[in-house]
C-alpha cells in the first residue's frame, strides 16, 4: 500500500465497532513502512502544529539552564507512532508515555512470552509489561502516595511500585521526561543488564512458581540477547500507556520532580479521588499549551520558565488489560531484527515450558 491509501483506509475504520481500536492499532503495525516513508505517513495524519514542533522544536529549560533539544530522527518516528495511538484513545483513555533503555525490550517481550506459555488462556493482546512482576509489592494506592510528604524515585521501595510517565507526549524537558531519557537510550538509576537478569529470575521463581534447574541455564542466552539487542540503535523504547478514565484514580498521581506528589488548593478542579489537575492534564493531552499553564506546582517563587512540565506517577502493577489498559512498546530497532529476536526468545520460552514439565512428570 501506498501511504495516502494507508491513511485513508485507516480512516475508514468503523469506529463503531467494540473492538474498532484494536483493529486500528492492528492494521497500522501491519502495514506501517520503516524510515523516512513511515515517517512521512503518520506525519501526513498529525495537526500541523505537531508536525512544525516535530520538524524544529523550540528552547527548554530545566531550572533555569537553557538547552537545544532536538529530536532523532528514529525518535520521531516512535513519537509519531504515540501520537497516533492517542489521538485513537484518547475519547477513552489519558495516554502517557515512559522510556528505557534499548535493552529492556528483549525483557519485557520475554517476560509477556513466558507468560503467555505458561498462561495460554490470558488475553494480552496490545499490552506489555512494565515491571517484571505483576504482583504488588504492598498494598500503597496513589492516594497513599498523595498523604506522602517524602518520596524519593531513586529510592528501590518507591522504584519498585511506581514509574515515570508524561501526559505531555512532545515534552523534552532535560532529565525529567520520556523524550529526553528515550533519545540518551538511558534510565534513570543505569541499571546494568545483571540487574535486569535478577529481576527475571525472581519473576520466573515468584510469578511462575518455576524451579531454577528448569531455566537456569538460559539466564545467560537472555543476558546475551539483551546485549545484542542494545547495539542495534542508539535510542531507547518508547512506551504508550493507554490508562482508561475510570481507571486512573487507582493507578495514577500528578508528580513533581523525585516522584513528590502535586498538590493543589482548589480540589474542586481535580478528578475525583485524585490529585490530578483535570484542566492541566486535558491541556497536556491536547498537545498544545502555554507553558505557565501546564507546570505543576514545583518551586513556586521561581518562574514558570524554570519548572518542568507537570509529570505523572503510574503504578505499573495495578494496569490491567481486562480493565481495558493498553501498553505499547515501540522500538527503534526494524522489524526483521525485532522478529528474529521474539522468534529466539520464543525458543528459549520452548525449552523452559519443556524442561519444566518434564520435570513435574517423572
Amino acid at each position: 500500500m501506498i501511504i495516502t491509501e494507508i491513511n485513508e483506509a485507516i480512516s475508514l475504520i468503523n469506529y463503531a465497532e467494540p473492538n474498532h481500536l484494536e483493529s486500528a492499532i492492528k492494521f497500522i503495525n501491519n502495514f506501517a513502512e520503516s524510515g523516512d516513508k513511515e515517517l512521512k505517513r503518520m506525519l501526513n495524519r498529525l495537526p500541523d502544529n505537531i508536525v512544525e514542533q516535530l520538524s524544529s522544536c523550540s528552547m527548554v529549560t530545566r531550572y533555569g539552564e537553557k538547552i537545544k533539544p532536538y529530536y532523532k530522527k528514529s525518535y520521531k518516528i516512535m513519537l509519531a507512532h504515540a501520537l497516533e495511538y492517542k489521538n485513537l484513545y484518547s475519547p477513552t483513555h489519558y495516554v502517557f508515555t515512559h522510556a528505557q533503555a534499548l535493552v529492556m525490550w528483549v525483557y519485557v517481550k520475554f517476560v509477556k512470552i513466558l507468560i503467555k506459555h505458561f498462561q495460554p488462556n490470558r488475553n494480552l493482546s496490545l499490552f506489555s509489561f512494565l515491571r517484571f512482576s505483576e504482583r504488588l509489592t504492598s498494598n500503597r494506592s496513589p492516594q497513599d502516595y498523595i498523604k506522602l510528604r517524602e518520596v524519593d524515585d531513586r529510592d528501590s521501595k518507591f522504584r519498585d511500585e511506581i514509574l515515570a510517565a508524561d501526559g505531555y507526549l512532545l515534552n523534552l524537558d532535560v532529565g525529567e521526561s520520556a523524550g529526553y531519557f528515550c533519545q540518551r537510550n538511558d534510565n534513570i538509576l543505569g541499571h546494568p543488564n545483571k540487574f535486569f537478569n535478577k529481576k527475571l529470575r525472581e519473576f520466573m521463581e515468584n510469578d511462575l512458581n518455576l524451579e531454577p534447574e528448569t531455566y537456569k541455564e538460559h539466564l545467560d542466552t537472555v543476558y546475551k540477547y539483551a546485549n545484542e539487542f542494545s547495539q542495534l540503535s542508539d535510542t531507547g523504547n518508547l512506551f504508550v500507556i493507554c490508562v482508561p478514565k475510570d481507571q486512573v484514580a487507582k493507578c495514577v498521581y500528578e508528580s513533581e520532580p523525585a516522584s513528590v506528589p502535586c498538590h493543589h488548593n482548589d480540589s474542586e478542579s481535580v478528578i475525583p479521588n485524585t490529585n490530578i489537575h483535570a484542566a492541566r492534564l486535558q491541556l497536556l493531552q491536547n498537545d498544545n499549551y502555554k507553558k505557565e499553564d501546564a507546570v505543576c506546582s514545583w518551586r513556586e517563587k521561581t518562574s514558570s520558565d524554570a519548572k518542568p512540565v507537570a509529570q505523572y506517577r503510574i503504578f505499573p502493577q495495578r494496569l490491567k488489560h481486562e480493565n481495558g489498559a493498553r501498553v505499547f512498546t515501540l522500538s527503534p530497532v526494524c522489524k526483521i531484527a525485532r522478529q528474529d529476536y521474539k522468534r529466539k526468545l520464543n525458543e528459549l520460552a520452548d525449552e523452559i515450558y519443556v524442561s519444566n514439565h518434564t520435570k513435574f512428570s517423572r
